[in-house]
């Protein structure tokens, strides 16, 4: 007797076994639940007690999920939590997710080249270690419009080493990937969106909607990317370089610390608000905005840029109660109306911020408005806003309607530059000294005092002090002294002016001493930069926290381990059956 109890119990044992483990491969259940008829047709009593006992697991095994992972012939389901290292490999794919995933702190999920991940829509969070490595010929796909996130307790990506988390030859055209204050590397990727915080290296991928660097962030690379959507740099986010990448939807940062973009293709409006930034190196089809904030001001290199394609190629603008700062080198700019545009500053009943800019060495062409333009805010509200301020040395500018317009009370100094075939070449500016002025229709107009430059070849008049059409008369004199007139004969000098002698409104030209040949210092090649009274933008600088500082999570932290309900209530429901059956078994024995 002893002996057949033995024998029945091992066998519900071995068939639990199968069963739990093989519940969803029904051919696998029906030869199991045959074997078993055959013994009772054999009139063997115990095979009777193991098919009512293996009824029950069946009945709760298949209304209940009790294990986290499930082999199918199909795939693998998966949910739950990952607690020991584990890895998804191209024999079990695909894999589907039943639920969220969690990879625990200290535990690694490995992910396979040519595995298929379903997320089904849920999450994989990664408080230890993912590392999901395809091939280029062999990629890794994730699709079922979930998500994949690195908190802060993940493992950062270490280079050197070659173990950390990273995502690499995957496919996630359906999946948005999140990463906290960590640094995992993502490279050569198909991504939906992606926001990224810490410092973590973004490379080679190609990013469909959009990316986020958010306040998280310290000192993240995105370099050699693809980027079709919106590109934004959230409210007070580090200090990001953004290099060699393809970027279709412009980028916009606000409020953030010093941001470097360079080297990139741009098409759309790069906009910095409130923000340090470098903006070096791109070609950009589209406008490059710099403007101040309601509680900061922006400084801005600009430098050795192409920009084109937009109504307005730079523009500059103070904030409320903020000035902002550029430096604007060494670029090549056109535009379809104003090539450099510092604009007015916004204005209320109390303040104003301006705006100040070194403008030097630039190429700015064929702008319907102006090649370089300074605004200035006119009283308002019984209030008059600082004054625009800008240095412009040593830039060609030439075949614009303007070469270089100032309007208002704006502090414009103009030093060492070539303006040519312009309709009108400087007017309304501060200080006009050691420029070629050449080529022009019309050379200097609303200027009260210039010198040492080459002024020649107008089509109209070198010099003009105004008229109706004009819209403006300047009926004071005018000292326009030791200048080059490309010539030396006093008579087609004063051919070439408009002033008391044309329109007894107007005030006179003075032009007595001029230069006997021309200025070799007034030129963008050789002219030397002098002091300029009025004061100039600093280079910028990552900012100094403000405000209260960031919460962030305690390091190390994992969020709470829950398990499913269906879980427990499926491993209570097999318990129960098993002292069941147990029993059962054990009361037909003592009977018999």
């Amino acid at each position: 007797m002893k002996k057949k109890i033995k024998l029945a119990l091992r066998i519900m044992l071995n068939k639990t076994f199968l069963l739990v483990s093989f519940k969803n491969d029904k051919k696998i259940l029906e030869i199991y639940v045959s074997e078993l008829k055959m013994g009772l047709i054999k009139s063997n009593f115990y095979s009777y007690i193991i098919i009512a006992f293996l009824s029950f697991v069946l009945l709760s095994s298949t209304l209940f999920s009790f294990d986290f992972v499930s082999s199918q012939s199909s795939g693998t389901e998966v949910s739950g939590i990952i607690t020991a290292d584990t890895t998804w490999t191209q024999a079990n794919s695909p894999y589907t997710l039943t639920g969220n995933v969690l990879v625990n702190k200290a535990a690694t999920l490995t992910v396979e080249p040519g595995v298929t991940v379903d997320l089904n829509g849920y999450y994989i969070m990664v408080n230890g270690t993912l590392q999901a490595r395809g091939t280029s010929n062999d990629k890794i796909t994730f699709n079922g419009a979930g998500s994949v996130s690195f908190t802060q307790a993940s493992t950062s990506w270490n280079e050197q080493t070659g173990f950390g988390s990273i995502i690499e030859y995957a496919n996630l055209e359906s999946t948005s990937i999140s990463i906290g204050p960590v640094s995992p590397k993502i490279s050569s990727n198909s991504i939906l969106q992606i926001s990224v915080g810490g410092s973590a290296l973004i490379s080679h991928n190609t990013i469909l909607n959009r990316i986020t660097l958010t306040s998280e962030a310290e000192s993240p690379v995105i370099s050699y990317n693809t980027i079709s959507g919106e590109f934004q740099v959230a409210y007070r986010a580090g200090s990001a370089l953004i290099s060699h990448n393809t970027i279709n939807n412009g980028i916009t940062v606000a409020d953030s610390g010093l941001t470097t973009v360079s080297y990139n293709t741009i098409s759309g409006e790069v906009r910095i608000t409130g923000s340090p930034a470098v903006i070096s190196h791109n070609t950009i089809n589209g406008k490059v905005v710099v403007s101040g904030s309601e509680s900061s001001g922006s400084s801005a290199t600009i430098s050795d840029n192409t920009i084109t394609g937009a109504e307005i190629g730079v523009s500059l603008s103070g904030g409320l109660v903020s000035d902002s700062a550029a430096i604007i080198s060494n670029n090549k700019i056109t535009a379809r109306d104003i090539g450099i545009n510092l604009s007015p500053s916004m204005t209320s009943s109390f303040y104003g911020g301006r705006s100040n800019a070194t403008i030097i060495g630039n190429t700015i062409s064929g702008c319907e408005t102006a090649g370089i333009m300074i605004g200035d805010d006119q009283t308002q509200g019984g209030h008059t806003p600082h004054s625009n301020i800008a240095r412009i040395e040593k830039n060609t500018i030439s075949n614009n309607y303007y070469g270089v317009k100032s309007s208002y009370e704006a502090q414009v100094s103009i030093e060492g530059n070539l303006i040519s075939n312009n309709y009108y070449g400087v007017w309304d500016c501060t200080r006009v000294q050691n420029n070629t002025i050449s080529g022009n229709s019309y050379g200097v107009l609303m200027v009260q005092s210039f010198s040492y430059n080459n002024i020649q070849d107008s089509s109209e008049y070198s010099v003009h002090l105004g008229s109706s059409d004009l819209g403006f008369f300047t009926p004071g004199d005018v000292d326009a002294t030791h200048n080059w007139w490309g010539t030396t004969d006093q008579s087609l000098i004063k051919a070439s002016i408009y002033d008391f002698d044309r329109d007894f409104t107007l005030g006179k030209v003075n032009f007595v001493p001029f230069l006997a040949g021309p200025n070799p210092q007034a030129t963008p090649d050789t002219f030397v930069s002098t002091p300029v009274d009025f004061p100039s933008p600093s280079p910028p600088t990552s900012p100094s926290p403000s405000g209260s500082p960031a919460v962030t999570p305690t390091p190390g932290q994992e969020p709470a381990e829950s398990v499913p309900f269906e879980a427990v209530l499926g491993v209570v429901i097999v318990v129960v059956v098993i002292a069941a059956g147990l029993g059962l078994l054990v009361y037909l024995v003592r009977k018999k």
